[in-house]
C-alpha cells in the first residue's frame, strides 16, 4: 500500500481553501438554481475537513472543525464583499456540517486502521 505523507493532505486542503475564493462565488448563482447549493457545501467542507484532519494529525476533530468552518465563514464574507450580497448564515452552517463530518470520519477511519494493524 501506498502511504501518502501528512504534508500532502495539507497541501490539498490549503490549495482547495485558496480556490474555494476563487471558484465557489463564481458558481454559486449556478448551483442556486439546480438546487445542489446546499450538497455542494456540505461535500466542499467535508472535503476539506478531511484534507485538513489527514495533514494536521495532532489537532483534534474540534480544531480541524473550527478552522474549516472558519474558511467557510471568511468565504461568506467574501461574498458579501465582492458580490454585495447578504451574509447567508445558513451556508455556514452547511460548511459547519461538512467540515465537521469530514473531520470525524477521517479521524474515526484511522483510529479503526490503527486498530487493525496493531
Amino acid at each position: 500500500m501506498i502511504k501518502i505523507n501528512n504534508n500532502f493532505y495539507l497541501t490539498i486542503a490549503v490549495a482547495v481553501s485558496i480556490g474555494i475564493f476563487f471558484v465557489a462565488g463564481q458558481i454559486s448563482g449556478t448551483l442556486n438554481s439546480t438546487g445542489l447549493h446546499s450538497i455542494a457545501h456540505i461535500a466542499a467542507y467535508a472535503f476539506l475537513g478531511a484534507c485538513y484532519a489527514k495533514g494536521l494529525p495532532r489537532s483534534t476533530v474540534v480544531m480541524v472543525m473550527l478552522l474549516t468552518a472558519g474558511i467557510g465563514g471568511l468565504h461568506e464574507l467574501y461574498e458579501v464583499g465582492r458580490f454585495g450580497i447578504d451574509f447567508e448564515l445558513h451556508d455556514l452552517f452547511y460548511d459547519i456540517v461538512g467540515a465537521f463530518a469530514g473531520a470525524l470520519l477521517v479521524r474515526q477511519l484511522l483510529v479503526l486502521a490503527a486498530t487493525r494493524e496493531g
